[in-house]
């Protein structure tokens, strides 16, 4: 299980909001950084709150840590990357299959279209598909405190 500290953004009933609470490296001022995400966080632009469930009595600021196994880590990578391209591939050749029949077209055009039309159903019904709290990350406790014996 992959852990990281988070803040709490905002909360709902059995319902938590988190955001990055990383400082990063102290290279923020590097463009091609991945923690330049974090660093614009603190500086108030708008960031993604991921919903995590639970029944933990917590605040709006506090830090805890959450945690996601690795199928979940699986399972939300081919829904962002995996979903999409196969939208893109099978209605791209679905577009070359039906090129012949649309003579209006060129058959360029019609296996583009068709191909960013399936990027773009696939990727609305990954948007669709995800429910609130349902991301496979669970609240493990407060940032400060062991939530299981041998944690440290």
């Amino acid at each position: 299980m992959i852990e990281e500290v988070v803040v709490v953004s905002a909360v709902e009933a059995g319902l938590v909001w988190v955001i990055p609470a990383v400082a990063g490296c102290g290279s923020c001022h590097k463009v091609s950084c991945g923690s330049l995400f974090a660093s614009m966080a603190r500086q108030g632009h708008p960031v993604f709150a991921v919903p995590v469930l639970t029944e933990l009595p917590v605040m709006p600021g506090d830090r805890v840590r959450v945690g996601v196994s690795g199928h979940a880590l699986l399972k939300g990578s081919f829904m962002v990357y995996g979903v999409p391209l196969l939208g893109l591939l099978v209605l791209s050749l679905l577009g070359m299959a039906l090129a012949d029949w649309l003579p209006s077209l060129p058959a360029d055009a019609t296996v583009a279209l068709s191909g960013l039309a399936g990027l773009g159903l696939s990727l609305l019904w990954v948007r669709l598909s995800q429910r609130p709290g349902q991301s496979g990350i669970v609240l493990l406790g407060m940032a400060d405190s062991p939530s299981y014996p041998g944690s440290n």
